[in-house]
């Protein structure tokens, strides 16, 4: 179950991509990610590196994709998470 939650702004993007526009998506996106954080704050009171790390990243290529009006960023923004999750999460999961 954790992990479709994980994937939920995921889901709502490509929903919003297909049924809107990549902007649209990527407001979504963000929307969706913060309400994310909110809610694993207030039921466990702590958040996993990842998720900062997520949020962070997602608010920076989505404000820069929105402001500038240019979908490279939010594509820069699926580059970099696809190398965290392939390079880097093993390092996350090992405690180093």
């Amino acid at each position: 179950m954790k992990f479709l939650f994980d994937l939920f702004p995921i889901i709502l993007f490509f929903i919003a991509f297909k049924l809107a526009d990549i902007y649209t998506a990527t407001i979504v996106a963000m929307v969706a990610t913060i309400g994310q954080i909110l809610w694993v704050y207030y039921r466990h009171r702590k958040i996993d590196a990842m998720q900062w790390v997520s949020l962070v990243l997602i608010v920076v290529f989505g404000s820069l994709t929105i402001f500038l009006h240019d979908k490279t960023f939010i594509q820069l923004f699926t580059y970099l998470s696809s190398f965290m999750t392939n390079i880097l999460a093993p390092f996350f999961i090992q405690g180093r």
